[in-house]
């Protein structure tokens, strides 16, 4: 799900109750850096289905507030087809979740009482999305 928009996947705390499991899942993600968050599966009908939001927890050391290190337009929906605003250099800006569907990863995000949604980038970038990030590994 996440290796073509980052490196280092690693889930940890594993809990498992009744027919759920939940789960801590970690990796370095080239828009974000160290970013963590927990999935909750549900057993039903014979299959393992996603039943819980990716709602970030932590990235890095600097919990989920980071500051815009270049412009990133921002758009309406997690489909990402119609712009919404744009995050200018400076921004202070708010990481709720990220949202994965139909292959593609997109983070949704709040700025100055705005949300919306960036689309997850997929190779290392020349200068970093926010200042707060770091690459690890």
């Amino acid at each position: 799900m996440f290796e073509k928009y980052g490196y280092h996947i690693n889930v940890a705390n594993i809990k498992v109750s009744k027919n759920k499991i939940t789960f801590r899942t970690m990796f370095v993600c080239y828009n974000l850096g160290d970013v963590y968050f927990d999935l909750v599966y549900k057993y039903q009908s014979g299959n393992l289905k996603q039943v819980s939001q990716m709602n970030i927890k932590k990235i890095d050391y600097s919990g989920t507030k980071l500051t815009a290190n270049k412009k990133i337009t921002v758009y309406k929906a997690s489909s990402c087809k119609k712009k919404s605003f744009t995050l200018k250099s400076g921004q202070k800006v708010k990481i709720l979740k990220l949202h994965y569907s139909g292959g593609k990863l997109t983070i949704k995000v709040r700025s100055n009482g705005k949300t919306g949604w960036i689309k997850a980038i997929k190779k290392y970038p020349k200068k970093k999305p926010f200042k707060e990030i770091v690459y690890t590994g």
